[in-house]
């Protein structure tokens, strides 16, 4: 039986993974891309726009209670609240989605508003237990920005509670004091302690999807990956052709029996940067498995042949060991039908390997394109 790992390797473990998710750049359309593809995103805006409804509320309802601000300055300010409450609300439920740059104005515009609001309530007491609406800032952020925007809102949340807590303790006196230690720990255990936790654990599921999508040689979409990128992409838009490119290397199998299955990977890797390099900004690269790529890529059937040739020759050009591809080109202009199932992707790719064994029997280093 192994010994226990030591605590000090979890430990630093732990730490490497919180390194990583603090220095990840947030994946912000992600869940967004997600959601829209499952038909959640309207449901979502709703959601949200709801939240935006209910803070709107909350700030005039509290206009006609006992802790309704006493200042001309403090109705006038809470007024706004609300107003810009509703504006939040109509944007989320009549606008599109907001970019990364609107929706992070959007979560400081709350924070900013919910701390104002809680200023001016005449009740302190009131006005901390507000601070609890932090939570539902924190809950979208947690999910659609990273952890340093979280960082400055957990920051900010926390001084606010602090701060009206200290407030209510120098207003009511040690008893006072107390009770708003009490309440601002119900609130900063949900803020500090459990959505941070909570969009850690996000990001370890979200990078373990994503990495599931990618071929750990090559860095390219593996055949989930294929499939995840055809569902994403060809649901909506107009019609048009769309071309897979199917590349297989010539004798790749004589190279791992001379040299070694590790110069074999390292081939592999050359092959998969040259035909990304090849493949302009509007393709996608997939490693199938073996030595078998595909290109995706919507381009009209001359184009494509132009693009067939120029993924052959970067294959070829001079390396140690050298190497070329045979390649088959096959066309659709049913795009639709790939995302949808209805069995185009398994006919393109059909096409394409039939193309690309015509090219195995010339002798390879050689494109043919399939019949339509």
């Amino acid at each position: 039986m192994s010994p226990a790992t030591p605590l000090r390797v979890h430990v630093r473990r732990l730490v490497r993974l919180l390194e990583q998710w603090w220095n990840d750049p947030a994946d912000y359309r992600w869940l967004t891309a997600l959601m829209d593809s499952r038909g959640l995103l309207p449901a979502m805006k709703a959601f949200i726009a709801f939240g935006g409804l209910v803070l709107a509320l909350i700030s005039a309802l509290v206009q006609f209670s006992s802790s309704a601000p006493d200042t001309i300055v403090g109705r006038v300010v809470c007024g706004l609240v609300s107003v810009l409450a509703l504006v939040w609300a109509m944007r989320w439920a009549f606008g599109e989605w907001p970019t990364p740059g609107e929706s992070l104005r959007l979560c400081v515009a709350a924070d900013v508003a919910i701390t104002v609001a809680c200023v001016f309530d005449s009740n302190r007491l009131a006005g901390l237990a507000g601070t609890t609406l932090f939570v539902v800032t924190g809950a979208y952020i947690t999910f659609f920005h990273g952890p340093r925007l979280h960082a400055a809102h957990v920051v900010w949340a926390t001084v606010s509670v602090v701060a009206f807590a200290v407030w209510m303790g120098v207003d009511g006196g040690t008893p006072a004091l107390v009770l708003a230690v009490a309440k601002a720990l119900i609130a900063l255990i949900v803020i500090v302690g459990i959505l941070p936790v909570l969009q850690f654990g996000y990001w370890l599921i979200r990078t373990s999807a994503v990495d599931s999508l990618v071929d750990p040689l090559t860095g390219l979409a593996n055949r989930r990956g294929l499939d995840h990128h055809i569902a994403h992409t060809f649901t909506a838009g107009p019609a048009t052709t769309v071309c897979a490119i199917l590349v297989d290397l010539d004798n790749f199998k004589a190279i791992n029996d001379r040299y070694g299955h590790a110069v074999g990977d390292r081939v592999l890797v050359r092959v998969a940067d040259r035909i990304q390099r090849a493949v302009d900004a509007g393709g996608f690269t997939a490693r199938l498995g073996g030595e078998e790529f595909l290109v995706l890529h919507t381009l009209s059937a001359s184009v494509a042949a132009e693009l067939a040739e120029r993924v052959r020759l970067a294959v070829a050009e001079p390396a140690d060991p050298p190497i070329t591809a045979s390649v088959g080109v096959a066309l659709t202009d049913h795009p639709r039908g790939l995302a949808t199932g209805t069995g185009d992707i398994g006919d393109l790719l059909a096409a394409a390997d039939t193309a690309m064994y015509a090219a195995k029997q010339l002798g390879g280093d050689a494109v043919r394109h399939h019949a339509a």
